[in-house]
Protein backbone atom coordinates (compact mmCIF):
# COMPACT_ATOMS: atom_id res chain seq x y z
CA UNK A 1 0.00 0.00 0.00
CA UNK A 2 1.27 4.05 -0.55
CA UNK A 3 -0.41 7.17 -0.07
CA UNK A 4 0.17 9.81 -2.54
CA UNK A 5 -0.76 13.22 -0.95
CA UNK A 6 -4.38 12.66 -0.23
CA UNK A 7 -4.79 9.69 -2.42
CA UNK A 8 -3.91 6.28 -1.05
CA UNK A 9 -4.00 2.57 -3.09
CA UNK A 10 -2.36 -0.67 -3.54
CA UNK A 11 0.51 -1.79 -5.96
CA UNK A 12 1.94 -4.96 -6.97
CA UNK A 13 3.30 -7.46 -9.14
CA UNK A 14 1.44 -10.57 -10.85
CA UNK A 15 3.58 -13.95 -12.52
CA UNK A 16 0.28 -15.39 -14.48
CA UNK A 17 -0.49 -17.63 -17.30
CA UNK A 18 -2.97 -15.79 -19.16
CA UNK A 19 -3.87 -11.90 -20.31
CA UNK A 20 -6.83 -10.61 -18.42
CA UNK A 21 -6.41 -13.16 -15.36
CA UNK A 22 -5.12 -10.99 -12.92
CA UNK A 23 -7.64 -8.34 -13.93
CA UNK A 24 -10.11 -7.26 -10.45
CA UNK A 25 -13.49 -6.81 -12.80
CA UNK A 26 -16.03 -9.54 -13.59
CA UNK A 27 -16.00 -7.59 -17.29
CA UNK A 28 -12.30 -9.33 -18.42
CA UNK A 29 -12.31 -11.80 -20.51
CA UNK A 30 -10.79 -14.84 -18.13
CA UNK A 31 -13.80 -13.23 -15.60
CA UNK A 32 -16.25 -12.36 -17.36
CA UNK A 33 -19.92 -14.54 -17.53
CA UNK A 34 -21.20 -16.89 -17.98
CA UNK A 35 -18.59 -17.94 -14.63
CA UNK A 36 -19.29 -21.34 -15.01
CA UNK A 37 -19.86 -23.55 -17.81
CA UNK A 38 -19.73 -27.12 -19.27
CA UNK A 39 -16.27 -27.94 -20.65
CA UNK A 40 -17.94 -30.08 -23.17
CA UNK A 41 -20.50 -27.66 -24.55
CA UNK A 42 -19.50 -26.18 -27.47
CA UNK A 43 -18.85 -22.57 -27.48
CA UNK A 44 -17.89 -19.84 -30.07
CA UNK A 45 -14.99 -21.72 -32.56
CA UNK A 46 -13.27 -18.42 -33.14
CA UNK A 47 -13.10 -15.06 -31.01
CA UNK A 48 -10.06 -12.49 -31.14
CA UNK A 49 -6.71 -13.26 -28.69
CA UNK A 50 -7.64 -11.62 -25.75
CA UNK A 51 -10.06 -14.61 -25.00
CA UNK A 52 -7.67 -16.78 -23.76
CA UNK A 53 -5.81 -17.76 -27.10
CA UNK A 54 -2.65 -17.25 -24.90
CA UNK A 55 -3.72 -19.09 -21.75
CA UNK A 56 -1.77 -22.19 -20.41
CA UNK A 57 0.66 -21.37 -23.06
CA UNK A 58 2.48 -18.45 -21.68
CA UNK A 59 4.39 -17.46 -18.95
CA UNK A 60 3.87 -13.15 -17.85
CA UNK A 61 4.75 -10.19 -15.94
CA UNK A 62 2.21 -7.73 -14.99
CA UNK A 63 2.36 -4.33 -12.83
CA UNK A 64 -0.65 -3.31 -11.45
CA UNK A 65 -1.96 -0.33 -9.39
CA UNK A 66 -5.12 1.01 -7.91
CA UNK A 67 -5.64 4.41 -6.83
CA UNK A 68 -8.13 5.88 -4.33
CA UNK A 69 -10.41 2.88 -5.19
CA UNK A 70 -11.42 4.26 -8.21
CA UNK A 71 -8.17 4.28 -10.95
CA UNK A 72 -6.66 0.83 -12.38
CA UNK A 73 -4.05 0.05 -14.21
CA UNK A 74 -1.76 -2.93 -15.14
CA UNK A 75 0.77 -3.58 -17.93
CA UNK A 76 3.05 -6.45 -18.46
CA UNK A 77 4.55 -8.58 -21.31
CA UNK A 78 4.54 -12.21 -22.04
CA UNK A 79 6.93 -15.09 -23.30
CA UNK A 80 5.90 -18.49 -24.84
CA UNK A 81 6.61 -21.70 -22.87
CA UNK A 82 8.26 -24.16 -24.89
CA UNK A 83 6.16 -26.64 -26.41
CA UNK A 84 7.60 -29.50 -24.02
CA UNK A 85 6.94 -27.80 -20.98
CA UNK A 86 3.21 -27.09 -22.24
CA UNK A 87 2.92 -30.43 -23.32
CA UNK A 88 3.79 -31.64 -19.73
CA UNK A 89 1.47 -30.15 -18.20
CA UNK A 90 -1.33 -30.91 -20.27
CA UNK A 91 -1.92 -27.59 -22.39
CA UNK A 92 -2.23 -27.02 -25.77
CA UNK A 93 0.76 -25.31 -28.15
CA UNK A 94 -0.51 -23.30 -30.72
CA UNK A 95 2.60 -21.43 -31.47
CA UNK A 96 5.71 -19.58 -30.20
CA UNK A 97 5.40 -15.87 -29.79
CA UNK A 98 7.98 -13.66 -31.26
CA UNK A 99 9.74 -11.61 -28.60
CA UNK A 100 7.50 -10.34 -25.73
CA UNK A 101 3.66 -9.85 -26.65
CA UNK A 102 2.68 -6.41 -24.32
CA UNK A 103 -0.53 -5.85 -22.49
CA UNK A 104 -2.25 -3.12 -20.94
CA UNK A 105 -5.23 -2.40 -18.86
CA UNK A 106 -6.54 0.72 -17.42
CA UNK A 107 -10.16 1.27 -15.89
CA UNK A 108 -11.69 4.00 -13.55
CA UNK A 109 -14.58 3.71 -11.53
CA UNK A 110 -16.88 6.29 -10.12
CA UNK A 111 -19.18 5.69 -6.76
CA UNK A 112 -23.15 6.41 -7.39
CA UNK A 113 -25.29 7.00 -4.39
CA UNK A 114 -26.48 3.12 -4.25
CA UNK A 115 -23.64 1.49 -6.54
CA UNK A 116 -21.03 2.60 -8.83
CA UNK A 117 -20.61 2.32 -12.63
CA UNK A 118 -16.83 1.20 -14.38
CA UNK A 119 -15.23 2.00 -17.72
CA UNK A 120 -12.28 0.99 -18.77
CA UNK A 121 -9.81 -0.42 -22.14
CA UNK A 122 -7.71 -3.53 -22.64
CA UNK A 123 -4.50 -3.93 -25.50
CA UNK A 124 -2.81 -6.42 -26.18
CA UNK A 125 -0.62 -7.10 -29.46
CA UNK A 126 0.25 -10.76 -30.47
CA UNK A 127 2.79 -11.97 -32.97
CA UNK A 128 2.68 -15.44 -32.77
CA UNK A 129 3.97 -18.62 -35.44
CA UNK A 130 2.44 -21.70 -36.76
CA UNK A 131 2.58 -25.02 -34.78
CA UNK A 132 3.32 -28.76 -36.45
CA UNK A 133 4.32 -32.37 -35.31
CA UNK A 134 7.11 -33.77 -34.88
CA UNK A 135 7.88 -37.23 -35.86
CA UNK A 136 6.28 -38.45 -32.67
CA UNK A 137 2.89 -36.15 -32.90
CA UNK A 138 4.19 -33.86 -30.28
CA UNK A 139 3.25 -30.36 -31.23
CA UNK A 140 6.65 -28.22 -32.60
CA UNK A 141 7.03 -24.42 -33.12
CA UNK A 142 7.39 -24.44 -37.14
CA UNK A 143 10.19 -21.89 -38.30
CA UNK A 144 9.33 -18.83 -40.28
CA UNK A 145 6.94 -16.08 -40.39
CA UNK A 146 4.04 -15.57 -37.84
CA UNK A 147 0.28 -14.07 -37.47
CA UNK A 148 0.53 -10.56 -36.15
CA UNK A 149 -3.22 -9.75 -33.69
CA UNK A 150 -3.72 -6.47 -32.24
CA UNK A 151 -6.56 -6.67 -29.83
CA UNK A 152 -8.59 -3.69 -28.49
CA UNK A 153 -11.33 -4.00 -26.10
CA UNK A 154 -13.31 -1.76 -24.24
CA UNK A 155 -15.59 -2.60 -21.23
CA UNK A 156 -18.16 -0.92 -19.00
CA UNK A 157 -20.35 -2.10 -15.78
CA UNK A 158 -22.72 -1.20 -13.52
CA UNK A 159 -23.86 -2.00 -9.90
CA UNK A 160 -26.75 -0.59 -8.00
CA UNK A 161 -27.52 -2.58 -4.51
CA UNK A 162 -30.26 -1.50 -1.99
CA UNK A 163 -31.89 -3.63 0.89
CA UNK A 164 -32.42 -7.01 -0.13
CA UNK A 165 -32.35 -6.10 -4.44
CA UNK A 166 -28.93 -5.84 -6.60
CA UNK A 167 -28.48 -5.25 -9.66
CA UNK A 168 -25.74 -5.64 -12.21
CA UNK A 169 -25.10 -5.24 -15.76
CA UNK A 170 -21.53 -5.33 -17.81
CA UNK A 171 -20.73 -5.23 -21.63
CA UNK A 172 -17.38 -6.12 -23.45
CA UNK A 173 -16.29 -5.13 -26.84
CA UNK A 174 -13.03 -6.50 -28.23
CA UNK A 175 -11.96 -5.79 -32.00
CA UNK A 176 -9.23 -7.53 -33.42
CA UNK A 177 -7.07 -6.50 -36.46
CA UNK A 178 -4.92 -9.56 -38.11
CA UNK A 179 -1.89 -10.11 -40.84
CA UNK A 180 -2.05 -13.35 -41.19
CA UNK A 181 1.91 -13.81 -42.92
CA UNK A 182 2.30 -17.40 -42.14
CA UNK A 183 -1.12 -18.61 -42.10
CA UNK A 184 -1.40 -16.85 -45.99
CA UNK A 185 1.93 -18.06 -46.71
CA UNK A 186 0.64 -21.81 -45.67
CA UNK A 187 -2.27 -21.41 -47.91
CA UNK A 188 -4.80 -21.76 -45.18
CA UNK A 189 -6.40 -18.37 -45.76
CA UNK A 190 -7.50 -16.45 -48.69
CA UNK A 191 -6.75 -13.21 -47.65
CA UNK A 192 -3.79 -11.54 -45.72
CA UNK A 193 -6.06 -9.30 -43.80
CA UNK A 194 -9.03 -10.16 -41.43
CA UNK A 195 -10.86 -8.65 -38.57
CA UNK A 196 -12.59 -10.49 -35.58
CA UNK A 197 -15.40 -8.72 -33.26
CA UNK A 198 -16.51 -9.64 -30.36
CA UNK A 199 -19.71 -8.05 -28.00
CA UNK A 200 -20.38 -9.79 -25.13
CA UNK A 201 -23.56 -8.23 -22.43
CA UNK A 202 -24.94 -9.58 -19.87
CA UNK A 203 -27.56 -8.59 -16.59
CA UNK A 204 -28.64 -10.05 -13.17
CA UNK A 205 -30.31 -8.95 -10.70
CA UNK A 206 -30.10 -11.04 -7.26
CA UNK A 207 -32.63 -10.90 -4.20
CA UNK A 208 -31.42 -11.46 -0.95
CA UNK A 209 -28.20 -13.38 -2.24
CA UNK A 210 -30.04 -16.05 -2.58
CA UNK A 211 -32.50 -16.02 -5.93
CA UNK A 212 -30.70 -15.04 -8.92
CA UNK A 213 -31.47 -14.47 -12.44
CA UNK A 214 -28.99 -13.50 -15.71
CA UNK A 215 -29.54 -13.00 -18.99
CA UNK A 216 -26.98 -12.50 -21.39
CA UNK A 217 -26.07 -12.21 -25.19
CA UNK A 218 -23.11 -12.59 -27.58
CA UNK A 219 -21.70 -12.16 -30.90
CA UNK A 220 -18.76 -13.12 -32.06
CA UNK A 221 -18.18 -11.69 -36.29
CA UNK A 222 -15.10 -11.46 -38.42
CA UNK A 223 -14.15 -10.81 -41.93
CA UNK A 224 -15.21 -13.31 -44.98
CA UNK A 225 -12.22 -15.96 -45.76
CA UNK A 226 -13.23 -19.05 -47.06
CA UNK A 227 -10.46 -21.03 -46.53
CA UNK A 228 -9.73 -20.11 -42.73
CA UNK A 229 -13.52 -20.37 -41.94
CA UNK A 230 -14.01 -23.22 -43.98
CA UNK A 231 -16.82 -24.53 -45.18
CA UNK A 232 -19.37 -21.43 -44.21
CA UNK A 233 -16.20 -18.68 -45.05
CA UNK A 234 -17.52 -16.64 -41.77
CA UNK A 235 -17.13 -17.31 -37.99
CA UNK A 236 -19.79 -15.35 -37.02
CA UNK A 237 -21.68 -17.05 -34.05
CA UNK A 238 -24.23 -15.49 -32.32
CA UNK A 239 -26.48 -16.75 -29.48
CA UNK A 240 -28.33 -16.08 -25.86
CA UNK A 241 -28.31 -17.61 -22.48
CA UNK A 242 -30.49 -17.35 -19.46
CA UNK A 243 -29.30 -18.30 -15.97
CA UNK A 244 -31.30 -18.91 -12.89
CA UNK A 245 -29.44 -19.15 -9.65
CA UNK A 246 -30.22 -20.60 -5.86
CA UNK A 247 -27.88 -20.01 -2.94
CA UNK A 248 -29.17 -21.53 -0.22
CA UNK A 249 -26.53 -20.24 2.33
CA UNK A 250 -26.58 -16.71 0.79
CA UNK A 251 -27.75 -14.62 4.55
CA UNK A 252 -25.03 -13.51 6.73
CA UNK A 253 -27.20 -15.85 9.48
CA UNK A 254 -27.12 -18.72 7.63
CA UNK A 255 -26.09 -22.19 8.31
CA UNK A 256 -22.14 -22.28 8.91
CA UNK A 257 -21.88 -18.87 7.66
CA UNK A 258 -19.44 -17.68 6.03
CA UNK A 259 -18.47 -21.54 5.36
CA UNK A 260 -20.85 -22.85 3.57
CA UNK A 261 -21.12 -21.45 0.04
CA UNK A 262 -22.96 -23.37 -2.33
CA UNK A 263 -24.89 -22.30 -5.73
CA UNK A 264 -27.39 -24.39 -7.70
CA UNK A 265 -27.85 -23.25 -10.97
CA UNK A 266 -29.66 -24.23 -14.53
CA UNK A 267 -28.04 -22.18 -17.59
CA UNK A 268 -29.54 -22.82 -20.90
CA UNK A 269 -27.93 -21.18 -24.30
CA UNK A 270 -29.36 -21.27 -27.68
CA UNK A 271 -27.37 -20.57 -30.82
CA UNK A 272 -29.03 -18.44 -33.34
CA UNK A 273 -25.83 -18.73 -35.50
CA UNK A 274 -22.85 -20.93 -35.05
CA UNK A 275 -19.56 -20.92 -37.11
CA UNK A 276 -21.08 -18.37 -39.88
CA UNK A 277 -24.56 -21.15 -40.10
CA UNK A 278 -28.10 -20.93 -39.60
CA UNK A 279 -28.69 -24.33 -41.12
CA UNK A 280 -26.95 -26.21 -43.39
CA UNK A 281 -28.40 -25.82 -46.96
CA UNK A 282 -27.40 -28.95 -48.11
CA UNK A 283 -29.57 -31.06 -45.24
CA UNK A 284 -26.01 -32.67 -43.48
CA UNK A 285 -24.42 -31.98 -40.47
CA UNK A 286 -25.59 -29.47 -37.30
CA UNK A 287 -27.54 -26.43 -37.45
CA UNK A 288 -26.67 -23.58 -35.13
CA UNK A 289 -29.69 -24.47 -32.68
CA UNK A 290 -28.22 -28.49 -32.36
CA UNK A 291 -25.61 -26.45 -30.32
CA UNK A 292 -28.26 -25.44 -27.66
CA UNK A 293 -27.09 -26.51 -24.09
CA UNK A 294 -29.03 -27.11 -20.97
CA UNK A 295 -26.36 -26.83 -18.37
CA UNK A 296 -27.06 -28.27 -14.65
CA UNK A 297 -24.56 -27.49 -11.72
CA UNK A 298 -23.42 -27.31 -7.86
CA UNK A 299 -20.76 -25.19 -7.50
CA UNK A 300 -18.99 -25.31 -4.07
CA UNK A 301 -17.15 -23.25 -3.07
CA UNK A 302 -14.69 -23.13 0.43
Amino acid sequence: MFSAGRHAGIWGLSLNNNPTVSDVFNTAPAWQYPYIAADLAPSSPVQPALFGALGGQVVGLTGYVQLGGALYAEAGGYRSLSPAFVRKVNADFDGRLAGITPYARVAYSWNLPAGSITLGLFGLDVRRGLAGEDAAGHAVALPGPGDRYRDIGLDVSWQWARDDHLLTASALYVHERQRLDATFAAGDAQYLHGSLDALHVNASYWYRNRWGATLAAFADDGSHDALLYAPSGRPDTRGQSLELDWNPFGQADAWLAPWANLRLGAQYTHYSRFAGRIRNIDGAGRRAGDNDTLFLFAWLAL
